[in-house]
């Protein structure tokens, strides 16, 4: 809105509305301040109305991350699409749950699972229970057997409805914490975080995750850390040392078209492959596409 506009708006203000609040004594003249203090109150309120009502601020309302105690109370299957796809509940108060509750996405026997009002992808699920209770679970990863693997492009396309590089808005990387020390928080500072919006870059990018194949979570790592050296890389190029893990590792963050972000993936430019928190490792990916994403990502 111009600012011009803004004013013309505030000026038409009733006097009458501002003179409750303004003492007897000083209401010979509502001033235009004054009205621009009023309007400016209006907005924050309906501001924040906005945005607590808002669905794309369901991340806003999670207290302090997901569950992290490994049992059926915290960590829950739901089938999709022939995957027994794994969801973790999140720390949220039920009662600010109502207002995203959305269409529904499956029920079984007592329970019944919701999208969240306005998505129609299901990173995020809304359960109640038999007595009512709302609680928040989100999508962690595909539990598959030994013999058995998905791609992360079942991922985006079974979770995030995403089918093509049209349906990313952007790419964004941070360094991996592998030091916290005083010289490893400065690597990372070097690395820096870097958001990629160039519709060729997010195309590549797009072409090449949706066929890695992944497996399920506590499996051994199946590339080689020392696949690949780099001009950081360790001397002898026999063992890895903190500062590969910072320069050769980038935490990946997508975003899409509907506002949701996808953020547990980590690509390793050593060996050539992704892994994620929980010993859930890629297989290790052809050299061209190795390349691919280090041109992209700046790691050379």
């Amino acid at each position: 809105m111009k600012n011009n506009h803004l004013l013309n708006l505030i000026g038409e203000i009733d006097d009458r509305y501002i003179e409750e609040v303004i003492p007897v004594s000083q209401k010979k003249k509502v001033p235009l301040l004054a009205k621009v203090l009023v309007a400016a109150c209006v907005c924050i309120v309906v501001g924040l109305g906005y945005s607590y009502f808002n669905p794309s601020s369901i991340e806003s309302i999670i207290d302090n991350g997901s569950f992290t105690n490994n049992s059926a109370e915290y960590i829950t299957p739901i089938m999709v699409d022939g995957y027994k796809a794994t969801y973790e509940k999140m720390r949220v108060d039920g009662k600010r749950l109502k207002s995203f509750v959305g269409d529904e996405y499956i029920s079984s026997d007592s329970l019944k699972w919701f999208y969240v009002e306005g998505y129609d992808n299901i990173k995020y699920l809304v359960l109640e229970d038999a007595n009512g209770k709302l609680t928040l679970w989100r999508f962690s990863h595909f539990n598959v057997t030994a013999s058995e693997t998905y791609t992360y492009g079942d991922v985006l396309r079974l979770i995030y409805n995403v089918d093509c590089a049209e349906d990313i808005v952007s790419i964004t990387t941070s360094p991996f914490n592998a030091d916290n020390s005083d010289a490893g928080k400065a690597m990372q500072a070097e690395v820096g975080t870097h958001t990629y919006t160039d519709r060729d870059d997010i195309l590549a990018f797009y072409e090449v995750v949706k066929d890695v194949i992944c497996y399920g979570p506590d499996t051994d790592n199946p590339a080689d850390d020392t696949r690949f050296t780099y001009s950081f890389s360790a001397q002898d190029g026999h063992y890895l040392v903190a500062k590969d893990g910072i320069y050769g590792t980038r935490c990946i963050s997508i975003k899409f078209t509907d506002g949701t972000t996808h953020d547990t993936w980590k690509y390793s430019a050593l060996s050539g492959s992704f892994f994620e928190y929980g010993s859930i490792f890629t297989e290790p990916m052809d050299e061209s596409d190795v390349y691919i994403l280090n041109d992209i990502f700046g790691i050379k």
